[in-house]
């Protein structure tokens, strides 16, 4: 049977039920859970009972390339995409407020779009809940179209000619980590993007907003700062936003050439949460 759509707010996202991702969804089926995240932002689909390499297949369907992670020699194909993200152990057991990991997914709970500083970027994102907190850890989403679709044919214009330096090390320093190694540093050069960005697939335009902005091309790094938090605080008016209340099992695919989004804190002394993440690219658009 076909997908059913369900809206999760008058204005952003889109809930899918009635399929089981699997092994034996058919191909039209899974690219049709594309075509509505391109279309909506971001999909959810509930009650999902998905070992790593059901998240890997179905992915892998999709039409782009699978990110792969560094992960540990002897690690099974399917794993090196599919990402542990959350404050748990490899036995479920809560790590430290002090974990080096713990502590930089600190960053995420700033408003971004995943890999804006490397090329190429992510097309499309992926978490998948296995074990979430009772309370607090939503995570939420901002469909910058409709901010940009707000705004004045004055401020298309100047948006228009704006270029961007995105940097992770950027974002990072805002949390406090600001002693980094120099070969870090050389991973991670400063990648410039357009402000302005096209979504391909529907043709509608949206914004590249992101914590990682360092500075703005013609500007101060004062002068930069401001505008960046000007556009996100005013591009995450509560219409443009849908917050997820996260359950055991939900799937969350969105379309970063449109979405930004953000972790929103926990109590991560007493909950648990284990997540994985996956994201996509498309190698020929940087």
């Amino acid at each position: 049977m076909p997908w059913t759509e369900h809206r999760l707010t008058e204005r952003v996202g889109i809930a899918l039920s009635g399929e089981r991702i699997g092994p034996e969804l058919s191909q039209a089926d899974r690219l049709a859970v594309r075509a509505a995240t391109e279309r909506y932002g971001v999909t959810v689909i509930r009650d999902q009972a998905l070992s790593d390499e059901d998240i890997y297949d179905f992915v892998a369907s999709l039409g782009d390339k699978v990110v792969e992670v560094e992960t540990a020699e002897g690690v099974p194909p399917h794993s090196r995409g599919v990402m542990p993200l959350g404050n748990v152990d490899k036995d479920g057991n809560i790590l430290p407020a002090d974990d080096w990991n713990v502590q930089q997914n600190l960053a995420n709970e700033l408003w971004h779009t995943d890999m804006t500083f490397v090329t190429p970027r992510a097309s499309l994102s992926l978490l998948y809940g296995r074990t979430v907190p009772a309370e607090g850890g939503d995570t939420e989403f901002c469909d910058t179209r409709l901010f940009w679709e707000s705004l004045s044919a004055e401020e298309w214009a100047r948006l228009h000619g704006l270029t961007c330096a995105h940097s992770v090390i950027h974002s990072r320093r805002k949390y406090g980590f600001t002693e980094w190694p120099q070969e870090v540093i050389d991973r991670f050069p400063p990648i410039v993007r357009p402000m302005v960005n096209l979504q391909r697939s529907t043709g509608r335009t949206a914004l590249t907003l992101a914590a990682y902005i360092e500075r703005i091309d013609g500007m101060t790094a004062e002068e930069s700062e401001a505008l960046v938090a000007d556009l996100t605080a005013r591009a995450t008016v509560r219409e443009n936003v849908y917050a997820h209340r996260w359950q055991a099992g939900d799937l969350l695919i969105w379309d970063n050439s449109c979405m930004m989004h953000r972790a929103r804190p926990f109590d991560m002394a007493i909950h648990a949460r284990d997540l994985r993440a996956v994201r996509l690219c498309n190698p020929a658009v940087a």
